[in-house]
């Protein structure tokens, strides 16, 4: 919130101190900074890098790779000053930020994501939460833009303009929870008062929270804290004409916003298709008491999600603005907030021998965003301009002029005088001025402009062949082009005239509020990063502390259990319990020592040194219960090696024998042998090995298993098992997918070889008779 009160003063911070225990002091551009208890002094800019830090730490946690790209949403009516504290706050996080957009345009386009408009429709969105209550009137209008290239079709395509828009700052959650704390704090008594700390406060905030969904549509409420000032409880009851009371001038307040986005458009309360509500704070009934008796309760729309349509809207926007990313089609354009104007002081003096300042607007109100506009200044000599804006007051009443930017424009004589040496006799300084699309107004480029006319030798070459070629037409041929070129060359001809443009310089200095220097983000940036170090280091040593402690009550209450039916027991050692106990003892009296200040790596290897104890107790407990199945798999896996080994043996014997006939009678009339897979000697040997090698394993192993009490290491083990078993299996698996091939009788070959040597001899026969 302190950032919506760029500079530091007193009324703001009375105000912040009323709704907030956090000490206030000012950084040395006059900015606000809060301090800790220790003396640290934080920026507002590094505030808000702490946030989008944190941030960019989850988006790149759940996406699984980094994520530095990133889109703010902010207020729209920000100002410049507050817009270029955010800019800062990404840098000094480390992050590329690729635009800032208005948080009801994003609300907008997570509306349009779902829906097609083949009309114009025209929607209020209604966004009032804990910092601000803001309004934006926004049309939708979907159409169906041609196709530019032939393989392309049409696409449709929604169009979202920002009408107007309007806020109040005071209209908020935070303002009506405050309130009712006012209300809580003078019906505490004398006695408790007098003691009230930070934590009473806090309390009477969270019961002000709690009071403020009740009480706007109750006439009374009971209230109490538990505990507000030691042991002793607050008790209290409040009415709903004392809610009323501090709160009657926040009607107006919350009602203004509506209607300042209308003002100044065509269309009124009654052309609204849909006030869309979002924001946890519309949720209140004070506040939809508030909506319904402006725009009536049928108009009232809850179809975005209040709490997330912003961030959703955000995501798709930056995602359109990527080639990386297929969306929907949407066009955005915004509308100013606070309308940009640009001074300077005229070269002539006023009536009364003073300086004449000119302010003209550049942008007013309501213009689209992502605009350039060219201005021209009949100037001779370096000066200066500012650009800056209108402030806003409470019921859209414009403001004081606010400048943010000095620019000067040096160079201007010299420009000048070069191009009237050259024959410019209306030379002029044009300067361009840009809105971009993150609300942000600046100068861009400076230029001296004049028309020179160019009577050189060159200039009159070039002038002769735009002369030839604009009189000559296609159907001519080249001789008579030709010829008239040289009947152009002879006649006189005129100066060439050409828009001559010579590049002066532009230097920008911040007016009101200085943004953060290089050197500032710099130091920012490296306290960030040691603050994130160190947040990570406590972090990992919390954890480790955590784990450890954690592990060695585990361990005492398995030691603390003398059942006899106790796996613990049953899996261990007297000897190995006792030396566990002892560590565990150890360790407890360590923890509550030197150990409460032992670093990450530290406790991690107290926790292996005793683990190390307990693997041997866990590693027959584990084969215990993973053991029998291993067996019982790898006893299955010799089973079907077994038939394999069986079935190729049997088909071997097949495909031999078959050989074998066709050998002994080729001429014979042989049956074709059924398909079946053929393998080699070597190949059934391979499986055979196995099976052997596994067989004495097993022989050796499965009854002196049988015969071990439970606190003695197993013989057979479950990893052992699997991975003969796994090794016996792949290798059947890959001799098994071997596909089956039918063998046929060599006589079926000869008979057909032989009839068709008959016919081709016969054919032979039938050409010599022919002859």
């Amino acid at each position: 919130m302190l950032i919506f009160r760029v500079l530091f003063d007193s009324g703001t911070t009375s105000y912040y101190t009323s709704a907030t225990q956090i000490a206030f002091g000012h950084t040395s551009r006059n900015t606000f900074a809060a301090k800790r208890p220790n003396g640290d002094e934080y920026a507002v800019e590094e505030l808000v890098a702490m946030q989008l830090d944190y941030v960019r730490e989850l988006a790149s946690s759940v996406a699984g790779e980094s994520v530095r790209d990133i889109v703010v949403t902010v207020p729209g009516y920000f100002t410049q000053f507050q817009r270029q504290a955010v800019i800062d706050a990404t840098e000094i996080a480390g992050m590329k930020l690729i635009t800032l957009v208005n948080d009801g345009t994003a609300i907008a386009v997570n509306y349009a994501m779902t829906r097609q408009f083949p009309t114009r429709e025209v929607h209020m969105i209604y966004d009032s939460g804990a910092a601000a209550t803001r309004a934006t009137l926004v049309s939708f209008h979907t159409t169906t833009v041609p196709a530019v290239k032939k393989s392309a079709k049409p696409e449709n395509v929604t169009q979202i303009t920002v009408l107007g828009s309007g806020f109040d700052t005071l209209a908020s959650g935070t303002e009506l929870t405050r309130r009712i704390q006012d209300l809580l704090v003078s019906k505490v008594p004398s006695s408790l008062k007098s003691e009230l700390i930070d934590r009473s406060y806090a309390k009477l905030a969270k019961e002000a929270e709690r009071i403020k969904a009740i009480l706007s549509v109750n006439t009374d409420v009971n209230a109490g804290v538990e505990g507000l000032v030691g042991d002793r409880d607050f008790k209290t009851r409040l009415e709903r004409k004392e809610f009323d009371k501090a709160t009657e001038d926040l009607f107006w307040r919350f009602q203004q916003p509506m209607l300042d986005a209308i003002d100044g458009t065509d269309v009124g309360l009654a052309d609204i298709e849909s006030v869309i509500l979002h924001g946890g704070n519309t949720r209140v009934p004070f506040v939809q008491t508030v909506l319904k008796s402006t725009v009536g309760s049928a108009k009232i729309a809850t179809n975005v999600n209040a709490d997330e349509a912003c961030v959703l809207g955000t995501a798709f926007y930056g995602a359109s603005l990527s080639r990386q990313f297929r969306t929907k089609p949407i066009k955005v354009q915004d509308a100013v907030v606070r309308e940009v104007f640009l001074s300077y002081t005229a070269e002539s003096k006023g009536k009364d021998g003073n300086p004449r300042t000119i302010t003209n607007v550049v942008f007013p109100v309501r213009s689209a965003t992502g605009v350039k506009k060219t201005l021209t200044f009949k100037r001779k000599q370096d000066f200066d301009v500012v650009v800056g804006f209108k402030e806003i007051e409470p019921a859209g009443q414009p403001g004081a002029n606010v400048p943010t930017l000095q620019y000067t424009i040096s160079g201007v004589e010299a420009a000048y005088n070069n191009l009237t040496e050259r024959g410019a006799t209306d030379a002029a300084v044009k300067i361009t001025v840009l809105y971009s699309e993150s609300g942000l107004a600046s100068i861009t480029e400076a230029a001296v402009v004049g028309t020179v006319k160019d009577d050189s030798f060159t200039g009159k070459i070039k002038n002769l062949f735009a002369g030839s070629t604009s009189t000559t037409t296609g159907t001519e041929t080249s001789t008579a082009s030709v010829s008239e070129e040289t009947k152009v060359e002879d006649e006189p001809k005129e100066p060439v005239e050409r828009l001559e443009s010579i590049p002066i310089t532009v230097t920008v200095e911040p007016v009101t509020v200085k943004p953060v220097s290089l050197d500032e983000k710099k130091a920012a940036r490296k306290r960030l990063i040691a603050l994130n170090a160190a947040a990570s280091t406590k972090r990992e040593r919390e954890e480790a502390f955590n784990n450890l402690e954690g592990f060695l009550y585990r361990l005492r209450r398995l030691l603390s259990d003398d059942s006899d039916e106790s796996p613990f027991n049953g899996f261990s050692t007297p000897e190995e319990r006792f030396k566990i106990e002892e560590a565990v003892d150890a360790a407890m009296e360590w923890l509550d020592g030197p150990g409460s200040h032992a670093n990450a790596k530290e406790l991690w290897a107290k926790r292996d040194e005793i683990e190390t104890m307990e693997k041997p107790i866990q590693h027959r407990y584990k084969e215990a219960e993973t053991g029998p199945q291993a067996l019982k798999d790898l006893q299955q896996a010799m089973f079907a090696a077994k038939l394999f080994v069986s079935s190729a043996k049997e088909n071997r014997t097949k495909i031999e024998a078959f050989n074998k006939l066709v050998e002994s009678d080729p001429d014979g009339d042989h049956e074709p042998l059924a398909p079946m897979a053929e393998f080699t000697e070597k190949e059934i040997q391979e499986v055979e090995s196995l099976m052997a090698e596994n067989e004495v394993y097993l022989n050796e192993r499965v009854d002196t298993q049988k015969s071990l009490p439970k606190h003695v290491d197993p013989v057979l083990v479950t990893s052992e098992m699997n991975s003969r078993g796994m090794k016996m299996q792949n290798t059947v698996h890959k001799l098994t997918k071997r596909k089956p091939k039918a063998r046929a009788a060599k006589k079926a070959q000869t008979s057909s070889t032989t009839s068709s040597a008959k016919t081709e001899e016969t054919a032979k026969e039938k050409v010599k008779d022919e002859l």
